[in-house]
């Protein structure tokens, strides 16, 4: 089963910091009480969670659906309340009046509020702990005390209501530190305000207006803030450290800073972490023996998409928030200057708005949808752009197999020379050897017989000298032995004449046949120097044949990765079109079933609250579907721009093989781990799905340099289990992440 990225919460990093801190700290002597009230939906929970983490609590108003008072204690130093929002239900509303203390609102249908329940949630050691306490009124006003700190949350979008008017009056008259927190929502599809500079400075009159009445003295503290992204916070935690006053203003503002200061660089090693796990598993997973658009690279890829777009989407920062404390301010500052600075009634322009906020977001959807349709289409040639790179090679490799057979024809024609020329030399070489030694073989008989003759020579000679001597010493002369040396002497002189002519012989003999036996010599040589370059023309058309049996195998190949990127990409394309004609249809229902519950709402539209917060609420519903279909939009926008990226992938962890008879036949394939090139990929995905923007070259260039880094981690080998895998990569954690992709992740945590 593939590793399933568990996605950092930055609201559970907050809070674990602010626990931390106060653990740690010695300066918290006494706890903050902070307070948050506001309609429902206008996104106090939120706020809170931005501030310090309180993911206990769900946001977007859901928990204003429970009789519940939610206590966070996060130890000693501070204590948040999030009691159930006002302006929906009179029960619920009234719970919340209660616990701060002022008057409930009563109807001939409604129970008054006798009991509460508080919520208490705290950070045990086996996790994360809820106690509930039932209290009576009474008892609930002795055991908790006063808030330090209210933050009154407006969403500036929704009209400052006649119902809104009221319960502020009341609270005012029973707390006036309050801050005043502007929730400027913004578009999460088309990136606008959702407000507009007469909501704001409606909602501000208004807010004067009460404060003035009931007070009498000052302006509110009102500060702009965007609970989605942060924007504005560093205001608030401004003005509330000045109204909480300098002790413990000190303690607030160094936890907000503290877990500001330490929850990027936590989060994004926790990012970090998770995308190094999924690499480790892709590393060890290779491809499934089949086309589908489901495998394990495809799921991983889907993954990093979706965290990385709900990354981006959920904080898209604005440059046009600064705007908004100036509207504020001089909103505030010229109060009473205009009879009709109170505006807490509803007119058809801001309706009007609200709609054209509904058409601008669904025009865009319907943007996104028409250009996914065309880059679905788009998905095939893409696959056929990639198919004529590949023809190109081989047109390239065609091109070359040509000149290798033209190179073996060449060195055939000039083999067969060199053959037919070696085997007449060792022919005439043979024969002529043959004739050779057996004129060797007659001189040496000749020199034996001549040799033995000067052997017979010198004997006689000898025999006669002996024989001189004899007579010599002999006082009476012997006949006989005259006679044989007469005989001995006309012997050798005879034979001497011979002996020295047949040496004559010898000698010529021997230098003609030193003379045939350097001819001999001169014909192997050059018989040797034929037969090298005849085997060097052999070992030429070897290696021509060889290189046109690979360049045939490899054409093979391609025209297999051709056939398998065309099924890949017919499949891909026939997925997205799928997917895109379901989300067409389910756009196209709730968008037609959605605008005619709004426009019957709208022709129901009163001076009535109730009928008011209806209508904005199914408009902000209907503007979160709408948020939601655009996600889905944009990460099949991103699936199709890297899963042409996975075909290559692909093709790369696949093995063609064939027979290596002549004619080729083709037996299969098989698949090799992604291994290094899984982890290249990942990253690169990681890296691309938070860019600010990507193209080609943006593609090109990263993959590159991811290359170079991964490429250089040792003993990175096919053969390894992920948790190998991950012991490897998590000490080059600092060389795998961009600097710049840390400045981004940084954007997403204000």
């Amino acid at each position: 089963m593939l590793f399933q990225i568990q996605k950092p919460s930055i609201s559970e990093i907050r809070a674990n910091l602010v626990l931390d801190k106060l653990r740690t700290s010695n300066t918290f002597n006494q706890t903050i009480h902070l307070w948050e009230t506001g309609r429902t939906g206008s996104g106090k929970t939120t706020l809170v969670n931005h501030l310090f983490g309180s993911d206990y609590l769900p946001s977007g108003g859901q928990q204003d659906c429970t009789n519940e008072i939610n206590l966070i204690q996060y130890g000693n130093g501070l204590n948040t309340y999030d009691p159930p929002g006002v302006g929906s239900d009179i029960y619920l509303e009234n719970y919340n009046r209660v616990a701060f203390g002022i008057a409930q609102k009563t109807t001939s249908k409604s129970q008054p509020v006798q009991n509460l329940t508080v919520a208490k949630y705290s950070q045990g050691k086996q996790g994360k702990i809820v106690e509930r306490e039932n209290l009576t009124v009474a008892n609930f006003s002795k055991k908790y005390p006063n808030p330090d700190l209210i933050y009154y949350v407006v969403a500036a979008d929704k009209l400052f209501l006649n119902g809104d008017r009221n319960y502020l009056g009341d609270l005012l008259e029973h707390h006036q530190n309050i801050i005043y927190v502007l929730n400027i929502f913004t578009d999460k599809i088309t990136g606008s305000y959702y407000p507009t500079e007469q909501n704001i400075i409606d909602v501000v009159n208004n807010i004067v207006d009460l404060h003035q009445n009931f007070i009498g003295y000052g302006n509110p503290t009102i500060v702009p803030v965007n609970c989605w992204t942060g924007e504005g916070i560093s205001d608030l935690i401004h003005h509330s450290y000045q109204l909480l006053g300098e002790q413990k203003g000190k303690i607030f503002s160094e936890l907000i800073h503290y877990q500001q200061q330490h929850t990027p660089t936590r989060f994004i090693n926790e990012i970090k972490q998770e995308i190094l796990k999924l690499s480790a598993h892709i590393a060890c997973e290779e491809p499934d023996d089949n086309y589908s658009c489901n495998q394990a690279i495809h799921r991983a890829s889907e993954q990093i998409a979706g965290l990385a777009l709900q990354l981006k989407f959920n904080h898209q920062q604005n440059s046009q928030f600064p705007q908004f404390p100036n509207l504020v301010k001089d909103t505030i500052n010229n109060f009473g200057q205009d009879d009709s600075y109170v505006n807490n009634s509803f007119n058809i322009d801001f309706i009007n708005c609200k709609l054209d906020e509904v058409n601008d977001s669904i025009s865009s959807l319907h943007n996104e949808y028409e250009y996914l349709i065309e880059a679905g289409k788009g998905i095939l040639a893409t696959i056929g752009d990639s198919i004529n790179t590949l023809d190109t090679q081989i047109s390239i490799l065609l091109e070359e197999r040509v000149t290798q057979i033209k190179s073996l024809e060449f060195s055939v024609i000039h083999l067969k020379k060199y053959e037919n020329l070696l085997n007449e030399l060792v022919s005439q070489y043979n024969l002529t050897l043959d004739a050779f030694r057996s004129d060797s073989d007659t001189l040496n008989s000749c020199i034996t017989e001549h040799n033995f003759r000067c052997q017979k020579y010198e004997q006689i000679r000898i025999n006669v000298c002996e024989a001189v001597d004899e007579y010599n010493r002999r006082f009476f002369h012997n006949q006989a032995l005259s006679d044989f040396i007469d005989e001995g002497n006309q012997y050798l002189s005879q034979e001497k004449y011979t002996i020295e002519k047949e040496s004559g012989i010898i000698d010529q003999a021997n230098a003609e046949m030193n003379k045939r036996s350097q001819e001999l010599k001169e014909v192997k040589e050059l018989i040797d120097k034929v037969e090298t370059e005849y085997y060097r023309l052999l070992k030429d058309c070897q290696t021509h044949q060889k290189n046109i049996n690979q360049i045939d195998l490899a054409i093979l190949k391609i025209r297999k990765i051709e056939e398998d990127k065309l099924r890949a990409g017919e499949n891909l394309s026939h997925y997205f079109q799928q997917k895109l004609e379901r989300l067409e249809r389910e756009i196209n229902s709730c968008v037609n079933f959605q605008l005619d519950e709004i426009e019957e709402l709208r022709n129901k539209l009163s001076r009535n609250d109730n009928s008011i917060v209806e209508f904005l609420n199914k408009v902000d519903n209907f503007q979160e579907q709408l948020y939601q279909y655009q996600y889905q939009l944009s990460s099949l926008r991103f699936q199709m721009f890297i899963n042409r990226s996975i075909i290559e992938l692909l093709a790369d962890s696949t093995q063609y093989h064939f027979d290596e008879t002549d004619r080729k036949e083709y037996r299969g394939k098989t698949y090799t781990k992604y291994c290094k090139n899984g982890i290249i990929f990942i990253l690169a995905v990681f890296h691309l799905s938070v860019a600010e923007q990507i193209n080609e070259s943006i593609c090109t260039e990263l993959l590159t340099s991811l290359a170079e880094r991964v490429n250089g981690i040792t003993s990175l080998e096919q053969n390894i289990s992920p948790n190998q895998v991950l012991n490897l990569l998590q000490p080059q954690i600092h060389i795998l992440f961009n600097d710049s992709l840390n400045s981004r992740l940084k954007s997403f945590i204000s």
